[in-house]
């Protein structure tokens, strides 16, 4: 006697088996992204970590055979230099109460040359050599 047909709820409960397993395998690479997109905007130094996530473009980020982004710290970067409020930089103009902004950009070099004075003066300025 030839095998009789699975009944029609076994293929639904497959369907629907099938579906779930799809829709996981959507949130788990959300939540991999996520986590990746964080952590590469805590290392750097990014204030608002939530809001890099969010604003970044997910068409230009690449993976690898793993499925983890590999360019998430270039694209944050850039993000970072047109917005630098996500850097914890204004983009304020430079003042007279604001001397430090109308300074040239410092250098490692220049860092590596500053007392610890001068260094704790002018330390937004440092910071922004140092990452760059």
């Amino acid at each position: 006697m030839p095998d009789a047909a699975p009944p029609p709820a076994a293929d639904e409960a497959l369907a629907a088996a099938l579906a779930r397993e799809a829709d996981l395998q959507v949130q788990l690479r959300e939540a991999l992204f996520a986590a990746e997109a964080a952590r590469a905007a805590r290392e750097l130094g990014l204030v608002d970590e939530d809001a890099a996530v969010r604003l970044l473009d997910r068409a230009a980020v690449q993976t690898g055979d793993d499925g983890r982004p590999v360019n998430l710290p270039a694209l944050l970067a850039d993000m970072a230099r047109k917005r630098p409020w996500l850097a914890g930089r204004t983009s304020e103009p430079a003042t007279a109460a604001n001397p430090a902004a109308s300074r040239r950009r410092l250098t490692r070099d220049d860092v590596r040359r500053m007392t610890a004075d001068e260094i704790n003066a002018d330390w937004d300025a440092v910071q922004i050599a140092l990452r760059g």
